[in-house]
């Protein structure tokens, strides 16, 4: 099944070009396309939490042994 962005899939229902289940088909596609971008997002921010969190514990160490 292709999917329509949403400005297509809302300009196709408004003309009445769809039926409820391609429509609600349409809808399920566009909610798992959001759900896998925002688990993409949490994936990269955790990335970078350990990243930055990792670069802190450096430098507070490397600020320990100067001393």
């Amino acid at each position: 099944m292709s999917s329509y962005d949403l400005d297509q899939l809302l300009r196709l229902w408004s003309a009445e070009k769809l039926t409820n289940e391609q429509a609600i088909g349409q809808i399920l596609l566009q909610i798992k396309a959001l759900t896998k971008r925002i688990g993409d997002l949490d994936e990269e921010q955790e990335q970078a939490r350990r990243a930055a969190k990792l670069t802190i514990l450096c430098i507070s160490a490397d600020t320990f042994n100067a001393k």
